[in-house]
């Protein structure tokens, strides 16, 4: 279990102006994880990098339940 964050693309930011737009009909979410390139979690700041996956769902929330299928997963 993480926290994630409302993900658009930059077309969709063009349309979803208000703060109800932003906070409603969502289906993909970003989280981001830090990692180095020899395979542990984390170490110096010079050697991390970021990896960012983004999530698709099934049904758009807000929906009757708090957790949803995840049909698609893109890093």
């Amino acid at each position: 279990i993480t926290y994630v964050e409302p993900y658009f693309d930059t077309y969709e930011m063009k349309d979803r102006i208000t703060y109800f737009d932003k906070n409603y009909n969502l289906r993909r979410f970003v989280y981001c994880t830090p990692f180095t390139l020899d395979g542990r979690a984390h170490g110096d700041l010079h050697e991390q990098f970021k990896r960012k996956t983004i999530l698709t769902t099934s049904h758009a929330f807000p929906y009757i339940k708090t957790r949803i299928n995840i049909i698609h997963k893109e890093e």
